[in-house]
């Protein structure tokens, strides 16, 4: 890890440097002016995919990006990652920006799972020279599976179609103090971000859009029909609405998928445990995956993604 101090002390050089980004001798110096033993460089391609969203100014946007991890010591790569994702905003700038956030996040995960092992078999082999134990522990942690979303159904076929969806505020029942409800909608966010099932409007387009009615996304929407006019503000196809409740020790997150056209709830979604603020955050991601592995009439489930280095291929969650 790299103290701030000693970073905002080299600003100045971090800035030169740049420059040479795509130079692997650049990464190194750049490292050692920072006392790091890996550096992460990347480049991104940023395009809309399409026109405008119905009667908004709602556009997608897609990003691809492209990370590579290069050693310090000598500036050899590591490893490196690729991912995309697409993101809707009422702007380019903002869409582009969100859209490469998104496939940053997708493609770390598989850089630093593959990072750790291709350093200790530089390591072993005398190219590069041993680092401390925090940094080796540090490593592994940052490459670990991430256990929060291992619930989440499997990504979604290509050419699968995405419909745009927006994420209403949780309403907070049965005394669940009303601070609690933005981190824990953010949460819900993320969670059906990486599901890959949706395309989001997100929280800053979503308030611009509802601004122009007077209308607050702290704002109530626990029933359809506030659903449905919401949503169609939003320019949204879905939106996913919900209640955290507590009764005694136990919480309990229900999670509703709202048709904006038809006005029917879809799919629902529920998970309930005790604790405080940090279990509300587990029980929201499980809440996630619930709704999600819900199946509409006439369709299939999205399957439960399997286990880590499993063999054995991800099987329907069927709706009795």
């Amino acid at each position: 890890m790299i103290d701030p101090a000693v970073v905002r002390a080299n600003v100045q050089k971090i800035q030169a440097m740049m420059s040479a980004s795509g130079d692997e001798q650049g990464a190194a110096a750049l490292g050692a002016q920072l006392g790091a033993d890996i550096v992460i460089r990347g480049a991104a391609d940023v395009r809309a995919l399409a026109q405008k969203i119905a009667d908004s100014n709602l556009q997608s946007y897609q990003a691809q990006v492209n990370l590579q991890a290069a050693a310090t010591d000598n500036g050899a790569v590591l490893a490196s990652a690729d991912a995309s994702a697409a993101a809707l905003a009422l702007d380019a700038a903002g869409g582009g920006a969100k859209a490469v956030q998104s496939a940053t996040a997708k493609a770390l995960d598989p850089l630093l799972a593959s990072l750790l092992p291709a350093w200790g078999a530089e390591v072993k082999a005398g190219r590069l020279r041993a680092v401390s134990e925090d940094a080796v522990s540090m490593a592994r942690a940052l490459s670990a599976p991430d256990t929060s979303v291992q619930e989440l159904p499997a990504p979604p076929a290509a050419g699968y179609t995405a419909p745009v969806a927006a994420i209403w505020r949780l309403t907070p029942q049965g005394g669940v103090p009303a601070d609690w409800m933005a981190p824990v909608t953010e949460k819900l966010y993320a969670s059906i971000l990486k599901s890959g099932w949706y395309r989001l409007v997100t929280r800053d387009d979503m308030s611009k859009l509802l601004a122009e009615h007077n209308i607050q996304m702290s704002d109530v929407c626990d029933s359809a029909e506030k659903a449905v006019e919401f949503g169609r503000i939003l320019s949204a196809q879905k939106l996913l609405i919900g209640t955290v409740g507590r009764l005694g020790a136990t919480l309990q997150v229900v999670l509703k998928q709202v048709d904006v056209e038809s006005g029917e709830i879809e799919r629902a979604g529920q998970a309930e445990g005790r604790g405080g603020a940090d279990a509300l955050l587990g029980l929201t991601a499980r809440a996630a995956a619930d709704l999600l592995r819900a199946s509409p009439a006439g369709t299939q489930a999205p399957a439960r993604a399997a286990p880590e280095g499993s063999a054995e291929p991800a099987k329907p969650v069927e709706r009795k």
